[in-house]
């Protein structure tokens, strides 16, 4: 695989999901962007209108390709007053007003592994 010259502590991935049949690319953009230590994060944002099935998508694609969310874990985010809650691949208690007031906030790190740090 190639390798960009310069590598990146930090990635941006805001709203850029929507297109699942692009997540494997855009995971590939990211490692090769990623730079390969224990503290390097891809900081991912997503409005809930994309879909939790198609953020799930990603965040398996990601998993798969050696990138998994940190310690904070996946977290949403409630536009409206700030509050956290977990992460639901399967939440069913909401219509599509209640999912717009939520965003995808996560961090995702190299697996130990991929980065050879231990």
């Amino acid at each position: 695989m190639y390798r960009y010259q310069e590598s990146f502590t930090r990635i941006i991935a805001a709203d850029c999901f929507w297109v699942s049949d692009q997540h494997v690319n855009l995971v590939q953009s990211m490692k090769l962007l990623l730079d390969r230590n224990p503290g390097a994060r891809v900081l991912v944002i997503a409005g809930l209108h994309t879909g939790r099935s198609v953020l799930a998508h990603f965040f398996h694609i990601a998993e798969e390709n050696g990138l998994i969310s940190d310690e904070d874990g996946i977290e949403e985010r409630s536009v409206i007053d700030g509050v956290a809650r977990r992460w639901d691949e399967f939440r069913t208690d909401e219509d599509i007003i209640e999912r717009k007031k939520w965003l995808i906030v996560a961090k995702l790190r190299w697996k130990v592994a991929a980065c050879g740090v231990t």
